[in-house]
């Protein structure tokens, strides 16, 4: 048996008799006209009553009768797929088990070296192909742009974060090495069933963005790439339109480190491929380009990502201000809101995060990213006691409280009725908003919904951009997706699962008692924060009494200032906002 769609009401219909191939035939769900051919084989002319057949003479009867085309439900598709996963995981399994013992076997032949060249390692290249030739490119100012020609042509090597360790053992060289993983490497779900595809086409049904040979679209080149004070996003974007491989931002390592998403770029770069001119790129900026999940994570190199730094915070002002705010009790709050995880053990040695007192300052040695976490925190602090923020990080953007809501409740008008692309809208958003919207392809991939593919539709007369996003996101299909404030006019479009992991969380304040709106009588924010606990995803908060719940949401109460700091994912953020505006 065999599958194929109805072109009409694209419906999933089984064929049981393989006599029917090449007829047509009635679809049982809308009645068009269905050419019954096997997925990739060459379609054929309908069968013809031979010559000999007098019209209206009936065909002998040669057993029990087939139905022609089987409306397949989608439980028997999703059970079908999921024994064929399985059969191919185990083919898979046995392939690759019989190679390695092969391997073992057999002794490796040593490679001919060429006269006058050193050996070097081998790249395994699945086919050669012709350089193409493409005009200069000039970027200018974010501008909606048709998508760049796909062809395939030799690639620039872009290293993973698994062999960024390896390459310190290497010599060092003039120019830096970049490397991909090899063929046989699988570091996701979707990297394995986009392998499975390959090698067993038809096998699982995958959307074509998640099909794409990155490392070939690389290889596209250049006769030139000039910029001109172009935003870092709207050349990266341009490189992304070339390829038609999708670039994703870590828009938290940009935030912690400064580097301002649409900070002018000017430039021209020598002839080349693509994967030459974005490492080109990005290397000022201390950055590179990784290839994961069918997709391009624009990063800082591993070894900065996950390097411990120790900074000194002075806490004098905070515990002079508030008898409450000892430096034993502000290094609970760090640990409490800060990385509940990472600095909980008591004793940590030399190669894990550590926080402590010396007089009145805290010393924290952790990643950057939780040293302006930390930062954030203790301004946030310092503005709910009325003084004046202290400590900076350069080219740092600090609004404590608010962390963005402001850019998010500008007044929006977005009505799309009928499924329209999320690619269409967005730029709509960005140029009424005056907002930067970033993607998070990496999620979305690993979701196997490409972002290229998702519709959404959107209903919101004198709204916000906050109710725009929040409807146009729920209507999609497939996905479950939210968005995150990244900085005041930045968002980042991610899925639920991904926006509520630890890392993601973000650590914001939110007022529960003013002079208008003071708490209910013989009420108290103990009560209070327990009905939040209980009336907002109570599974989504950490509990005391389960260490296995560590690192999940928290609320501190902070009494002077009639405010809560509350430690969680954006969404929940954005929900208790407005569970406050309609309780007061």
């Amino acid at each position: 048996m065999f599958t194929l769609r109805c072109t009409t009401c694209d419906a999933r219909l089984g064929v049981q008799d393989e006599t029917l191939i090449g007829q047509i035939l009635a679809c049982p769900k809308c009645g068009s006209m269905v050419h019954v051919v096997p997925s990739g084989a060459v379609p054929r002319e309908p069968e013809t009553v031979p010559p000999d057949m007098e019209p209206g003479t009936m065909f002998p009867e040669s057993g029990p009768q087939v139905p022609a085309l089987e409306l397949l439900s989608e439980s028997e598709l999703r059970v079908r797929k999921i024994l064929l996963v399985i059969l191919a995981g185990f083919v898979l399994f046995l392939v690759v088990a019989i190679g390695i013992l092969f391997s073992r076997g057999k002794p490796s032949e040593p490679q001919p070296a060429v006269a006058g060249e050193e050996p070097g390692p081998v790249v395994p290249v699945s086919h050669e192909l012709q350089p193409a030739v493409v005009p200069p490119v000039v970027v200018v100012p974010m501008k909606p742009e048709e998508s760049g020609p796909s062809e395939d042509v030799p690639v620039q090597e872009i290293r993973t974060p698994e062999t960024q360790a390896s390459e310190t053992e290497m010599p060092e060289s003039k120019e830096p090495e970049y490397r991909l993983k090899g063929e046989t490497e699988i570091r996701s779900t979707t990297d394995l069933l986009a392998d499975l595809e390959r090698k067993l086409p038809g096998l699982v049904e995958l959307p074509a963005a998640l099909t794409v040979d990155v490392p070939d679209r690389l290889r596209l080149p250049l006769n030139g790439f000039k910029l001109d004070k172009t935003s870092l996003v709207a050349a990266v974007r341009t490189l992304s339109r070339l390829t038609e491989v999708p670039i994703t931002l870590d828009v938290d390592e940009f935030r912690c480190r400064g580097i301002d998403f649409d900070a002018p770029i000017s430039g021209t770069y020598e002839p080349g491929t693509v994967g030459e001119t974005l490492i080109d790129l990005l290397k000022p900026l201390g950055l590179e380009p990784v290839i994961e999940d069918r997709q391009i994570f624009v990063t800082v190199p591993l070894e900065e990502r996950d390097k411990l730094t120790e900074k000194t915070f002075d806490i004098a002002d905070l515990a002079d201000s508030d008898e409450n705010l000892t430096p034993q009790r502000l290094t609970e709050l760090v640990r409490q809101l800060v990385d509940p995880v990472g600095l909980s053990a008591e004793e940590p040695t030399p190669d894990q995060p550590s926080i402590k007192v010396d007089g009145t300052a805290l010393i924290v040695r952790h990643r950057l990213r939780k040293l302006d976490e930390t930062l954030r925190l203790l301004e946030q602090l310092r503005v709910l006691r009325k003084l004046p923020q202290k400590t900076k990080i350069e080219g740092e953007r600090l609004v404590p409280e608010v962390f963005g809501w402001d850019a998010v409740q500008a007044p929006l008008t977005l009505n799309y009725y009928q499924p329209i692309l999320l690619g269409e809208v967005f730029p709509q958003l960005e140029a009424a908003a005056k907002i930067r919207i970033l993607v998070d392809h990496k999620a979305l991939n690993r979701a196997l919904s490409p972002f290229s593919s998702l519709k959404g539709t959107v209903g919101n007369n004198n709204g916000t951009v906050d109710t725009a996003l929040e409807r146009l996101l729920a209507s999609v299909d497939g996905v479950t997706l939210t968005y995150r404030i990244v900085n005041v006019d930045v968002l980042e479009i991610t899925t639920r699962d991904v926006a509520g992991r630890s890392e993601k969380m973000s650590v914001e304040v939110h007022r529960y008692e003013t002079p208008e709106h003071p708490l209910e009588d013989n009420a108290t924010p103990e009560e209070l924060v327990r009905t939040i606990r209980t009336a907002l995803e109570h599974n989504s908060w950490y509990d005391p009494g389960n260490s296995e719940t560590l690192g999940l949401g928290d609320i501190v109460i902070d009494q002077p200032s009639g405010c809560l700091i509350v430690r969680q994912s954006q969404g929940i953020q954005r929900l208790l906002r407005r569970w406050f505006a309609g309780r007061n």
